[in-house]
């Protein structure tokens, strides 16, 4: 007889924290967990002695992924990076329940290592309304965000963008507007935020503002995710980045997403790139460390 394969028969090495059992203490230095593996074997023959710069994806489902809250100028804030062989690459955080407001102080730091056309982009994403009702899937999805953008050439430019999902899992989507905030620095922090108003998308970046009228706004995202997230795509290295001080407009607690070979939801990116994710747990934890450290605000932005 044939073996039966589970649909998650997959095995994986990993660290985890018992938040219980930390206490509740929110010190990093309590609850974080340093571990090192190495001469990976599966069935008497060796996967992997990690002899290479990056991680196997051959080998894995999972690649490298970096995002910690770190002492920084005397406080804390989110390390976020997006590392790469070559492969697109992103790394994000995932706010669980709605809202339609997100802010963020946002950074690219000189640190970033890339090669080649390498490009890297920091920004707020989401889906934010519905023009059609549509209650089946992510069609008529409206997709918007705030980004700084590492060009090829090592300069930041700044824009917003907004357009429309046309399958169901938002893999392709029609421009509806965007425009430029200019350049930006690197190792320096700028605010930034989106929202949706009911009657506009308001887009801010270091203090100007764009306010885009919307007339059809018929329902609630099908997909009403709302994310920060940082991407390397189109070469090789690290693009380092830094959050702080997020806002939103209702009680809403953040999950892990790394992005995988096979995992639900989906994501959608400027230019119709698409990937998938999955919720590898430990966000509560996270969500706590971010409260203490992080400085999530919570309660709505009067305007």
């Amino acid at each position: 007889p044939g073996r039966v394969v589970g649909v998650n028969s997959r095995k994986r090495v990993g660290t985890g924290v018992d938040w219980d059992d930390a206490g509740g203490v929110v010190d990093p230095s309590v609850v974080a967990v340093d571990a090192y593996f190495d001469n990976v074997q599966t069935n008497g023959f060796v996967r992997d002695q990690f002899g290479d710069t990056y991680i196997d994806d051959s080998q894995w489902q999972d690649v490298e992924e970096y995002r910690v809250v770190t002492p920084y100028d005397g406080n804390y804030a989110l390390r976020m990076d997006a590392i790469s062989d070559g492969s697109d690459r992103s790394t994000r955080l995932e706010i669980r329940d709605t809202t339609d407001y997100v802010e963020t102080d946002m950074m690219i730091s000189s640190d970033s290592a890339m090669a080649g056309d390498a490009r890297g982009r920091l920004r707020i994403q989401g889906h934010w309304y519905n023009t059609n009702g549509n209650a089946s899937d992510e069609v008529g999805d409206v997709y918007a965000h705030v980004q700084m953008d590492r060009t090829t050439d090592g300069g930041i430019d700044v824009t917003w963008y907004m357009g429309e999902c046309t399958n169901a899992t938002c893999g392709s989507e029609t421009p509806i507007d965007g425009g430029s905030f200019g350049s930006a620095q690197y190792d320096t922090w700028y605010p930034a935020s989106v929202q949706f108003t009911g009657s506009e998308m308001v887009f801010e970046f270091n203090g100007e503002e764009v306010r885009r009228p919307v007339s059809n706004a018929a329902a609630d995202p099908f997909y009403p995710t709302k994310q920060l997230r940082t991407r390397i795509s189109g070469g090789e290295g690290r693009f380092v980045t830094y959050l702080d001080n997020v806002k939103v407009d209702e009680l809403a607690q953040f999950s892990e997403e790394e992005e995988t070979e096979g995992g639900t939801g989906t994501n959608t990116d400027n230019g119709g790139e698409t990937t998938s994710d999955t919720d590898n747990g430990g966000g509560a934890a996270l969500a706590l460390l971010l409260a203490g450290l992080f400085g999530v605000a919570r309660g709505r932005r009067t305007r």
